[in-house]
């Protein structure tokens, strides 16, 4: 609701009331990043009116595109590893790290456990080092130097 306000208030009133959505959608964002897997309809939602708010309210097109693109290959990420299909999940995984977005941790937990329940135990392993090596920014450490 506190969105809607932002969308038609000027000056001062637009300002605070984008603020104030900024804060809650942020807010919401971390509860749905901690509690909710990257296919989860709420968590879906939620990413698309951000960036939708990012893109109409705060005028930041590029940041809407990337909260977009980061929610998408997430969730794909998830849907392929628990899947089975491995190939395709690595195949993402790259395209992230080629486009410098950074795979959640739900992802990389897919793919573990998927891996580990197909005793492909090497593979989980590499998984878990790539995830080891994730630096402050979200960057896989050899991708950063």
């Amino acid at each position: 609701m506190i969105g809607y306000l932002a969308e038609f208030k000027t000056g001062a009133e637009r300002k605070d009331a984008a603020e104030n959505t900024m804060v809650a959608y942020k807010a919401a964002q971390d509860i749905a990043l901690a509690e909710l897997a990257p296919t989860h309809p709420i968590r879906l939602g939620l990413a698309l009116n951000f960036s939708v708010f990012y893109y109409e309210i705060l005028n930041s097109p590029d940041r809407a595109c990337s909260l977009a693109n980061q929610i998408s290959f997430n969730s794909t990420i998830n849907a392929y590893a628990t899947s089975g299909l491995y190939s395709e999940a690595k195949c993402i995984f790259q395209e992230m790290q080629d486009c410098r977005h950074a795979a959640d941790s739900f992802s990389y937990l897919a793919l573990i456990r998927a891996y580990t329940e197909d005793k492909l135990y090497t593979e989980a392993e590499e998984a878990i080092q790539m995830m080891l090596n994730i630096g402050p920014d979200g960057h896989v450490a050899s991708l950063r130097d």
